[in-house]
């Protein structure tokens, strides 16, 4: 294993790769990490190549008992998440990127 930078946490030998794992030991960042990667696309810094970040915690007791993708989508109102999920099925998955985190 080696390091990467962030920037180019994408860009691995396998351009389909579509699960990027980040291990670790307890307190290492990870959380950190994911929260970085939403707020760096969200300035606009890195990874636009992505139209829609979703951060999900997956320790989130009503993330835990989700029956659908809508269920994980993270939002203020009903009505954001539906505007999400349209975003997804009109993209059919591409572009868009989700980043879990807490999975132990």
């Amino acid at each position: 294993k080696k390091p990467i930078e962030l920037k180019d946490i994408f860009q691995m030998d396998n351009a389909k790769r579509k699960v990027i794992l980040i291990e670790g030991a307890p307190g290492a960042g990870k959380s950190t990490l994911a929260w970085h990667m939403c707020q760096t696309w969200e300035s606009g810094k890195l990874f636009q190549n992505y139209q829609t970040v979703v951060y999900v915690q997956l320790r989130d007791p009503m993330i835990q008992s989700a029956q659908s993708i809508e269920d994980l989508v993270p939002a203020k109102s009903g009505d954001q998440a539906k505007q999400v999920m349209a975003e997804f099925e009109n993209c059919s998955g591409r572009d868009l990127l989700f980043i879990l985190d807490g999975w132990d």
